[in-house]
């Protein structure tokens, strides 16, 4: 009886030691939005729109991000909502490109474009948001400028 309850004891010990270095690992993720494009469709249809996200495992533990989700603004007009729910695995000490499509709505899309047209500004995106890494939460907030 003695024995059986020091190696659940044991077991259970390596369980947390193990969850504490993953929530550790992912603590560590760094993730930036590095590019909001745009991919012509054949026709009328409006452009497939891409952010990528470049995520940075500094750790020793391979990680897996399973979701992320958040509000894709373009200066200051909400676009979209993002909802991407593609595991990706990141090696240790690596980084990847994580490219999500933007769903859009073509009211949304129209309003936004009639608004840049109209300002004539430069492209501010931003991006707010969270990832979800081995089961905790990281939280984004990211802003690039793109064109003049």
């Amino acid at each position: 009886m003695k024995k059986s309850m020091i190696w659940l004891i044991g077991l259970g010990a390596v369980a947390i030691l193990y969850l504490m270095g993953k929530k550790s690992a992912s603590e560590q993720l760094r993730i930036n939005l590095v590019n909001f494009k745009l991919k012509s469709n054949k026709g009328f249809n409006l452009p497939n729109i891409f952010l990528d996200f470049k995520i940075i495992n500094p750790s020793d533990t391979i990680l897996s991000v399973t979701s992320i989700v958040g509000d894709l603004f373009i200066n200051g007009n909400q676009l979209s909502t993002i909802s991407n729910l593609e595991k990706l695995n990141i090696p240790a000490n690596q980084s990847v490109i994580y490219s999500v499509k933007v769903e859009t709505s073509v009211l949304s899309a129209i309003q936004t474009l009639y608004a840049l047209w109209k300002n004539k500004s430069k492209l501010k995106v931003e991006f707010k948001g969270v990832m979800n890494s081995e089961g905790f939460v990281i939280p984004i907030e990211n802003t690039i400028y793109q064109g003049a």
